[in-house]
Order: C-alpha cells, then sequence, then structure tokens
C-alpha cells in the first residue's frame, strides 16, 4: 500500500461487503474520501471494480468495490 502512496496522512478504505446473494467479502473500497470518514455510510450501494496491479512483471487482479 505505501507503494501506491498509501500512508497514515494518505488512509485507504476497506470494509466488508455483503453481495445480494448473502455472500460477504472483505475489499478495498475506492472513490470514497478517506479524510472525511463521516461520509462513508454503513449500507451504502456499492459496485463491484478490478484493480490490476503489477509488480516485477507479475500482473495480479484484486477485488475492490466503488460507490454505485
Amino acid at each position: 500500500m505505501i507503494e501506491e502512496g498509501y500512508s497514515r496522512k494518505n488512509p485507504y478504505c476497506s470494509g466488508v461487503v455483503e453481495l445480494k446473494e448473502g455472500v460477504r467479502v472483505d475489499a478495498r473500497i475506492e472513490g470514497v474520501d478517506t479524510n472525511k470518514p463521516e461520509d462513508i455510510k454503513v449500507g451504502m450501494a456499492l459496485s463491484a471494480k478490478f484493480l490490476h496491479r503489477q509488480k516485477e512483471g507479475i500482473e495480479k487482479t484484486y477485488l475492490a468495490f466503488e460507490p454505485a
């Protein structure tokens, strides 16, 4: 995460997301202002997003969510 510019002064958001099928997953939540946590609401509608990261020539894909 540090490589992506996240730190104590620039945090990222993660949470447990419950899908409509009833399954829960922990994932990163993109597109929210982590410096204003009061704006991040429990139960807010989210949509899936895939993050593609490459390190040392190996690409990995991670599941994330963003506000719908």
